[in-house]
């Protein structure tokens, strides 16, 4: 009975604690301090009283997309304006009937067509 109780001395009592779905876990280590803003440092006053201008930042656009990539874009945008433009030409009235017309002028699947003489 002794080595029975001896096999359970090490497990650990309580309930079972499970990780719960969604749940972020904790970062570990120093917070990060924020920067200070661009508006924040635009409202900083001189000694003498007068608000201190701040440089103005201009707006810099930086093209992060290749010629051949804005080339790319360009034709897509021109073949689907083509196709919209080419879509918007028939009715659907007029759809219908070309459809019509092409399936009279088809023979029937069903159909024997003729094989060999006579």
């Amino acid at each position: 009975m002794s080595s029975s109780s001896s096999a359970f001395q090490n497990v650990i009592g309580g309930k079972l604690k499970l990780k719960k779905a969604g749940a972020v876990p904790k970062a570990i280590g120093k917070k990060k301090t924020k920067k200070k803003a661009v508006a924040d440092v635009a409202d900083v006053k001189t000694d003498d009283g007068r608000d201190a201008v701040a440089p103005a930042v201009p707006d810099i656009v930086v093209q992060t997309k290749t010629a051949a990539e804005l080339k790319f874009e360009e034709t897509r945008r021109r073949m689907e304006e083509s196709l919209i433009a080419k879509k918007i030409q028939k009715t659907h009235r007029e759809k219908i009937e070309e459809f019509n017309r092409a399936l009279e002028n088809l023979s029937e699947h069903y159909d024997i067509p003729k094989v060999g003489p006579g």
